[in-house]
């Protein structure tokens, strides 16, 4: 079943001398078992094929299909598929199940819209005059970088936080006329630096709105606000860069900042370079990456490097990541798996090197589509459900009934492959759960079944990943989600960032000017402006909520009441394994009661009946010789 209105119908072709012969094959499919009359039929033409995609049928129907087979004796009797029938449908026609919209792009583009309106009561308009005065400034700047560099580059880092760019096209790297990267400061505390950077990724999505910013925040320059100045030099060192390398569009932010021991704060952004490209400073060009790191390699001499000596040293590591933060999973069903790791800053989830912009997973098959019979099998498992039998033979019983038994095949050895690659032992598994509250839909091509894990592991912070393959990196969730939702919604997060960021200043700045209004009439003026940002800011974020299905799935492995996922033993129709630990415990344990139990049949049967002599410490058995000690009662 490929969606929940088409049908694939896989032919298998006789043997070999009598497929030879073989011309065309005629599918042909009807509502009635007798196939009059025909719903449809379809040519195969090229024998090679043999699958055959329906299309156009209606949800909830069952169709028959049969085919027959063309060759120089003429048409073949028709045979039936196997099984001979079956019903479009989809996950979201179960119970129970969260459905999300699809239209968020079109919401996200009309909200936008509203901003950009003459009638936005915000901070951040765009003004048709600024426009052309700030072409007049480029063009002008542009005449001058041709006698003189406009950005004066840092070579050295002094105790502060710095911005630095790479441009990269194959192995060739855009570096200075001293051969080192791109990098201004930005003159503001490296705390705050740190404290802005999920801002910062996200204006990484909306490149374009740098300089709206910058007009709504030259209005407030005498403020004394920390936040507002501190951005507005973040703003600056952009602006920087991108005038000096003549693109508006600095890459993709990499996904932390990198610290040093003498106090210096990069960020770093990274874009890869298709076509031709010029930088607009005469002092740029492109060196090769090998040279780059034989150069860093002669001259690093101090004994503990800076933050810029590091990404010279792992730049070829942080090239990688980039190249597949931005490619794409093959399309297919997927089961991964949540790792969420805590820290005293943040929440960071645990994600492969070879793709990033996912969490680990195992494919479970080319198709997408989890028809509704698949998904009521995974639901019949959850607690109160309708299954009482023992858990090793409900689910082959429900398999058989249910028609899905190469899902749950092809489902079950992908679980175990995706626990044998992370080196999960199988008792920690078992407490996993799969979550049944959705299918999680990752653009057109890609859905995926998600393992949670236990309550009680959801703020840890070790994750044992010894002796695997890939060891993965732990991501902050927030910056996870940007680089997914980059990879595989690009234009609805370009949208949301662009409303955001704007939202997100004018909401501060109307604030703001509330707090300085000095008479009745400026307060009043003062509120309904941040009443009608208030509102855009909340229809954005609601827009945005409806895509973000890690939050709810978040929410379910914070519930106790393990609500909306099934105990993943159910899903491996297997008992739940004890723990090492909880083995040698219950061992202990029978070894204390058979040992009581021994006691208490001999005091029984009379096989050492002990008794109070007329000496204390003396015990006497009835059956045997026994040797006395007095005051210790050892028996030998």
């Amino acid at each position: 079943m490929l969606t929940d209105t088409a049908l694939s119908v896989s032919i298998t072709p006789p043997q070999e001398h009598i497929a030879s012969l073989i011309t065309t094959y005629r599918v042909e499919w009807s509502t009635c078992a007798g196939f009059t009359p025909l719903t449809g039929c379809g040519f195969i033409t090229d024998t090679k094929n043999h699958v055959f995609h329906i299309t156009g049928l209606s949800t909830g129907v069952q169709y028959y299909v049969r085919v027959c087979a063309y060759s120089i004796k003429g048409w073949g009797p028709p045979r039936n598929s196997s099984p001979p029938s079956t019903t479009p449908s989809s996950w979201r026609q179960c119970s129970s199940v969260k459905i999300r919209g699809n239209n968020q792009e079109a919401a996200m583009r009309k909200l936008l819209e509203q901003i950009r309106e003459p009638t936005y009561r915000g901070y951040c308009t765009e003004n048709p005059r600024q426009l052309n005065s700030a072409k007049r400034m480029s063009m002008s700047r542009g005449l001058k970088q041709f006698f003189h560099s406009a950005t004066k580059f840092v070579r050295l880092l002094q105790r502060g936080a710095y911005l630095a760019v790479v441009f990269y096209q194959k192995d060739n790297i855009l570096v200075t006329a001293e051969d080192q990267l791109p990098l201004v400061e930005i003159q503001c505390c490296s705390t705050s630096i740190t404290q802005d950077f999920l801002w910062f990724a996200k204006l990484s999505c909306a490149w374009q709105q740098v300089s709206w910013l910058q007009q709504a925040m030259s209005s407030s320059l005498s403020s004394s606000s920390s936040l507002l100045q501190n951005r507005h030099c973040i703003l600056r060192a952009i602006n920087q860069l991108q005038s000096s390398l003549g693109s508006v569009d600095l890459g993709q932010v990499y996904f932390e900042p990198l610290k040093d021991h003498q106090g210096n704060v990069l960020l770093v952004t990274l874009r890869e370079v298709v076509t031709s490209f010029t930088p607009a400073d005469p002092h740029l060009h492109w060196s090769s990456l090998k040279h780059l790191e034989a150069r860093w390699s002669r001259t690093h001499l101090l004994p503990e490097p800076t933050a810029v000596d590091t990404l010279t040293q792992q730049l070829r590591r942080k090239l990688e990541y980039h190249r597949r933060s931005l490619q794409r999973a093959q399309p297919g069903l997927y089961v991964g798996i949540l790792k969420l790791c805590s820290s005293v800053e943040q929440l960071r989830v645990l994600v492969p090197q070879r793709l990033p912009n996912l969490l680990f997973n195992t494919r479970v098959r080319n198709n997408t589509h989890v028809s509704r019979e698949e998904w009521s099998w995974l639901q019949r498992h959850l607690m109160g459900g309708v299954v009482t039998e023992s858990p090793g033979h409900e689910a082959d019983g429900l398999i058989d009934n249910a028609g899905v038994k190469e899902f749950v095949r092809d489902l079950r050895t992908a679980v175990t492959q995706l626990l044998t690659k992370l080196n999960i032992p199988l008792h920690r598994a078992y407490q996993y759960r799969l979550y049944t509250q959705e299918l999680v839909q990752v653009g057109d091509e890609i859905s995926l079944l998600l393992l949670l894990p236990p309550s009680e592991e959801f703020s840890s912070s070790f994750w044992p990943l010894e002796g695997v393959l890939d060891p993965g990196l732990t991501m902050p969730l927030h910056i996870f989600e940007l680089v997914h939702f980059w990879a595989y919604s690009r234009d609805l997060l370009s949208l949301y960032c662009q409303a955001w960021v704007r939202l997100e200043l004018d909401a501060y700045l109307a604030q703001q000017a509330l707090r300085e209004a000095l008479d009745s009439k400026e307060v009043s003026e003062s509120r309904e402006r941040l009443s009608h940002i208030t509102q855009l800011s909340q229809s954005v974020e609601a827009v945005w909520r409806e895509r973000r299905w890690i939050m709810d799935v978040m929410q379910c492995v914070r519930s106790r009441q393990r609500l909306g996922a099934v105990p993943l033993h159910l899903i491996m129709g297997s008992q739940p394994i004890k723990s090492p630990h909880e083995e040698e415990v219950e061992q202990q344990l029978h070894l204390s009661q058979t040992h009581t139990h021994v006691l208490s049949t001999n005091l029984l049967f009379g096989d050492t009946l002990c008794f109070p002599l007329t000496e204390p410490g003396l015990c006497m058995s009835s059956n045997t010789h026994t040797e006395w000690k007095a005051n210790r009662g050892d028996i030998h």
